[in-house]
């Protein structure tokens, strides 16, 4: 008979008080993709707004505090490093300088030195050499291959490389340098190394002129900053005692002030990326926690320093609030905000998690079209769910706007990271809120039982090839 109630329940239509209204997103979107909040920069007076906001929005949806000192919020150290001055030659003291207008460089500690260091093209195929150790490594960007380029460098770092230079082209230049000279955010002890992009076209001209056995001189000085940031942490008290728990996941943080002094509009407000993964969390608490208490424990995690490798994740994997065998899945919410109501549900790591026929399920409950082809496990490594993929926690990442690929590479290619991803009336929010009403079901279904029991995922460790 339980069975058969649970099936019956399965198959009811969403009630109309769980129903999510494009209002209700937008209420929360305007205020954290504002001007006031400065584009919600983890470590700065803004964040400490976005922090307050998101806690006193679960306390009165009616979330507890779930942090492990019984408050809202788990301490995230971080690392700030931004450029402060570059001086590199092509060979010694007297070999060629190149331009400060054709490179931006951010090290590891205040002070990086060379003396002829040897540089050495290397390429994004997976394979390191093993000599690298103690030398630049060159990488090229082109227009196909910057994932492959991005994991290089992680491996390069890994083995030892003195720094990765990234010589990228006259199309993306400019805005690689303008990004990168705002610096970048780690975790301390990092293993990042000392990075470098440069004008492709130039600097290979200058190294013609050089000589290709020409090494790097020269030094990069850069301000380093340590701080801590927070995840916000709230939990829903399941019926059961046994610990096990639904996560549900979105990152809090966007880039800040993103543009130099002077610029017409320096702020990357991040409205849809990811504000409105915020709002989702927001509305979603809201509804699981007025209705009938699930049998087990849901709990919301905001996290810090998404933008900046998935950081605010990582630090809560490595101090879970919950034991990592005990939560039986991850929903994470990221750019949700891209088109109307109607769009396919498709889901980031389709076919690696037992959770695949709830969100069938959800779809067919919403009457919605099923995206079930692999598409969009193209951004498995590129959201927070990687992280707990990676420990072995089922994680997806479920709606319509990966089912959509021209709408989200329009995104992608425009407002994404920029000034311009900004909260406006004619923001598409019908597509969220169908999805909020998806995360509402997919919670219940995960939170029982009686329909899903969780089936742990081979821990995948990033790999690569050495050359002998």
């Amino acid at each position: 008979m339980s069975i058969l109630l649970a099936t019956l329940a399965a198959a009811a239509p969403l009630p109309a008080k769980d129903r999510v209204s494009e209002a209700d997103l937008s209420a929360h979107i305007r205020i954290l993709a504002s001007d006031e909040y400065e584009g919600r920069k983890p470590g700065t007076t803004a964040s400490a707004k976005t922090l307050s906001y998101i806690a006193t929005a679960w306390a009165r949806a009616g979330l507890r505090p779930g942090a492990a000192d019984g408050g809202w919020y788990q301490p995230v150290s971080l690392v700030d490093r931004a450029p402060a001055s570059t001086r590199l030659r092509l060979g010694g003291d007297a070999g060629a300088l190149v331009p400060a207008a054709d490179l931006v460089a951010i090290g590891t500690n205040s002070v990086e030195t060379f003396d002829r260091t040897p540089l050495v093209e290397v390429s994004t195929d997976g394979t390191v050499p093993s000599d690298i150790a103690g030398k630049v490594a060159i990488l090229r960007l082109s227009a196909t291959n910057a994932g492959a380029l991005w994991r290089q460098r992680q491996a390069l770092d890994a083995v030892g490389a003195k720094a990765v230079l990234i010589l990228t082209p006259d199309a993306t230049f400019e805005r690689m340098r303008s990004s990168y000279s705002q610096g970048g955010t780690d975790a301390p002890g990092s293993k990042k190394g000392v990075l470098i992009i440069a004008h492709a076209g130039r600097f290979d001209a200058l190294r013609a002129r050089a000589g290709r056995q020409a090494g790097l001189s020269g030094t990069i000085t850069t301000t380093v900053r340590n701080y801590t940031s927070h995840n916000v942490v709230g939990r829903l008290l399941g019926r059961r005692a046994d610990g096990e728990a639904v996560l549900i996941t979105g990152h809090w943080d966007h880039l800040g002030l993103c543009r130099p002094e002077g610029a017409p509009d320096r702020i990357c407000n991040g409205a849809i990326d990811n504000a409105s993964g915020i709002a989702v969390m927001i509305e979603v608490a809201e509804r699981l926690a007025r209705g009938k208490r699930p049998a087990r424990d849901v709990v919301f995690v905001a996290t810090t320093a998404e933008e900046s490798g998935l950081l605010g994740a990582a630090a809560y994997v490595d101090a879970p609030t919950v034991p990592l065998d005990k939560i039986v899945g991850v929903l994470n919410i990221d750019t949700i905000a891209i088109g109307p109501r109607g769009l396919p549900v498709s889901a980031v790591n389709r076919g690696n998690t037992a959770i695949d026929p709830l969100i069938d399920e959800a779809a067919r409950r919403q009457r919605r079209p099923l995206d079930a082809d692999l598409d969009a496990n193209a951004f498995i490594m590129r959201q927070d769910g990687a992280v707990f993929t990676r420990a072995g926690v089922p994680a997806v990442m479920a709606g319509g706007s990966f089912a959509d690929m021209k709408k989200l590479q329009a995104f992608l290619a425009g407002p994404y990271h920029g000034p311009d991803d900004e909260w406006s009336e004619t923001l598409p929010l019908g597509g969220a809120a169908e999805d909020a009403e998806l995360h509402v079901l997919l919670t219940r279904a995960l939170a029982d039982p009686r329909r899903y029991k969780r089936v742990a995922v081979p821990q995948a460790a990033p790999a690569f090839r050495r050359t002998p």
